[in-house]
């Protein structure tokens, strides 16, 4: 057995063009083949799953460019059933550093608490999102900790002051957040940032040490 096949998860490589190289046994029982040559030299527009292939290309070029994080977002099986997956896409190198194309890996979500997280923070999400990501850099702006989950309770419709209930700090405390928020967006209203941020992206984010059972009892509290 092949060491990729050794490997838990749907595992596959794709050059700069998002065309798979190689893939593992798992890739295959999802895209519903039973040959390696089904595979190779097609791309995710070929697959059961061709509705999502838009969001894994986005997340590939980033990739390309070294921009590496994980993200959750589902793949349809052959069967026609969406499954929660979290993905991971890295740069793969030649041996001289040569960028040759992407590493891909995904793991079923199978724990209910993490799905209903998903679902939750899917509620919040404009329509068009399929997908929510885990220490994706956005455009070299670097948000520290505490600004990342004041940022992700605004942009789903907290104010300042159930912000500061749920992250247990003074509302003075998560003005000043908001403050520097501000200047880091280059906005001067709270309106403003909100949608900057969207703008940018930042709807998709998850601070990266909150997936967890809190963040979900957060968001169902209203």
């Amino acid at each position: 057995m092949d060491l990729v096949d050794r490997l838990t998860g749907m595992i596959s490589e794709k050059d700069e063009d998002s065309v798979v190289t190689c893939c593992n046994e798992i890739f295959l029982k999802y895209a519903g083949v039973k040959s390696f040559d089904d595979i190779l030299g097609h791309t995710d527009y070929d697959f059961p799953w061709q509705n999502f292939a838009d969001v894994y290309r986005a997340h590939e070029k980033d990739a390309l460019i070294g921009n590496n994080y994980s993200t959750f977002y589902p793949v349809k099986d052959c069967h026609g059933n969406n499954r929660l997956f979290m993905h991971t896409k890295v740069q793969k190198l030649s041996p001289d550093g040569k960028i040759l194309g992407v590493k891909c890996h995904a793991t079923e979500i199978l724990n209910p608490q993490t799905a209903n997280l998903i679902q939750v923070l899917s509620n919040y999400a404009p329509k068009k999102q399929k997908s929510f990501s885990i220490g994706k850099k956005f455009k070299n702006l670097t948000l520290p900790p505490q600004q990342q989950e004041v940022l992700f309770f605004l942009l789903r419709g907290k104010t300042s002051k159930q912000i500061a209930k749920i992250m247990q700090l003074s509302p003075r405390t998560i003005e000043f957040y908001m403050l520097i928020l501000k200047e880091k967006f280059n906005c001067q209203t709270k309106q403003a940032l909100i949608e900057r941020a969207i703008d940018q992206g930042f709807i998709e984010m998850i601070p990266e040490y909150k997936i967890a059972k809190y963040l979900l009892e957060q968001l169902k509290t209203q």
